[in-house]
């Protein structure tokens, strides 16, 4: 298959590097060697010559796990500025009701590669992506090969079309979820991905939809294993009872991610957290398309905390390390707002740091994509989903705090990166990749989607 990744991964070797394990056991920073055995972190330490390893100089560099963003709708980046304007209504009409009717299995396949590889590019190797402009099994299969063969590890969400033919608005509120077409995701194109796809599910959840809908999605996420993510931004709840019913019938926890939740009153978060339900936030397209404030600073006052995630790139640039900066200038904002209520000139509680905004930006969203036992943090027996920084780059040197370093970093410092102990981006530059076609096969996508307008 077109797709398919090494498994036989030669042993790797990562000598001296700072490493940020991110683990919350282990002291860190440390510099230490990085062995990395059949695709898995071996050991972290003072390793041994071993023979038939590939030895990697990591001496002044840094090495952390590689960026989880765990919501973006991979099917806009053909789009890519086209909501860069709009408040969600406009984004809704343009991107959802005009552009979404006009694309083909091929615009998926191209905009999911390119999505996935940008990703890539940038120290993300695990990506949620929220795909739910799927009118066609065919759509589908052309979605999750384009996240496939860019070997980026992925949860695919299942999810319906937003508008109806010819961009007419489609009541999907009253449509439930099909078992056998996520049988046939599970059997057919997720076999064929090399084991690093993951299916969920891209549910409308008890405000977006009908309660009968709403409790058929949510038993069908428990009964096939699957995580169950949902949109909650605000508007008019379409089934005001709608948590109350799904509490009652013990349906929601750890498998079940809401994305957004700015309307959610402080009581109502404080449930959903009992419950176990992971929540990701996506600040930046919040903040600007008027969803409300992001839930970061509430969610942290409860005792939890959020995952991140792009969302559009119709909107916004799709780099997680601005994402996760963008989170935690507003949660700091949001912090020093309220001391001020309370007569405090500044923040001296809940004020994040940036390791925590580094940890929202991993092991929360590995946890938010049922992935935290493989991926999020550098331990012994987890993936090797690696990225290696060079913090002696013009826009990082000098820097004295290895953790702010990371968060500060950009795609250029960047040098490797690894999924599953595979190189996808070595020495600055992505393994495998034809750049100029892939971008002509973009451009024509672009450029027919979405023209002059």
């Amino acid at each position: 298959m077109p797709w398919d990744h090494a498994m036989n991964v030669q042993d790797k070797v990562f000598r001296g590097g700072c490493v940020l394990t991110l683990s919350d056991v282990r002291p860190e920073p440390l510099i230490a060697d990085l062995w990395i055995r059949d695709g898995k972190i071996e050991a972290i330490g003072t390793i041994p010559d071993l023979q038939d390893a590939e030895q990697v100089d990591a001496s002044g560099r840094i090495l952390m796990p590689g960026l989880v963003n765990a919501h973006q709708h991979c099917w806009q980046t053909a789009m890519r500025g086209v909501a860069g304007n709009s408040s969600l209504p406009s984004y809704l009409q343009t991107v959802h009701r005009k552009l979404a009717p006009k694309m083909t299995p091929e615009d998926m396949r191209i905009s999911g590669l390119t999505a996935a590889l940008n990703q890539l590019a940038c120290g993300t190797t695990t990506i949620g992506d929220w795909c739910h402009n799927i009118p066609t099994a065919d759509h589908v299969d052309a979605a999750i090969e384009g996240l496939a063969s860019s070997g980026i590890r992925a949860v695919f969400f299942h999810g319906f079309p937003p508008a109806g033919p010819n961009g007419t608005a489609a009541d999907i509120t009253t449509l439930s979820h099909s078992k056998d077409a996520l049988l046939r995701v599970l059997q057919g194109p997720l076999r064929q991905a090399g084991g690093l796809i993951d299916l969920g599910i891209a549910v409308l959840g008890p405000h977006y939809s009908i309660k009968d809908v709403a409790v058929a999605d949510l038993t069908l996420a428990g009964e096939l294993g699957l995580i169950a993510s949902m949109h909650h931004s605000g508007g008019p709840a379409r089934s005001p009872d709608g948590w109350e019913e799904v509490k009652m019938r013990q349906l929601l926890g750890p498998h079940v991610n809401i994305v957004h939740g700015n309307s959610f009153s402080d009581e109502e978060l404080r449930s959903l957290i009992e419950f176990g339900v992971s929540f990701t936030v996506t600040p930046e397209v919040e903040m600007s398309a008027g969803h409300g404030e992001p839930i970061t600073q509430r969610l942290l006052a409860l005792g939890s905390s959020p995952s991140l995630g792009v969302d559009i790139e119709s909107g916004i640039s799709a780099e997680m390390v601005n994402v996760a900066r963008f989170a935690l200038a507003q949660q700091r904002a949001a912090a020093h707002a309220a001391a001020k209520t309370l007569g405090e000139p500044f923040a001296t509680q809940l004020f994040s740091t940036s390791r925590e905004a580094l940890i929202w930006a991993t092991k929360r969203g590995a946890q938010a994509l049922g992935l935290d036992q493989r991926v999020g943090e550098l331990s012994e027996g987890m993936q090797a989903d690696i990225i290696m920084i060079n913090p002696s780059d013009l826009n990082l040197a000098a820097a004295h705090d290895p953790y702010w370093t990371a968060l500060n970093s950009s795609s250029h410092n960047i040098e490797a990166v690894l999924v599953n102990g595979e190189w996808k981006k070595k020495k600055g530059q992505l393994v495998g990749v034809d750049q100029a076609e892939l971008l002509q096969k973009l451009e024509a996508s672009r450029s027919r989607l979405v023209g002059e307008d």
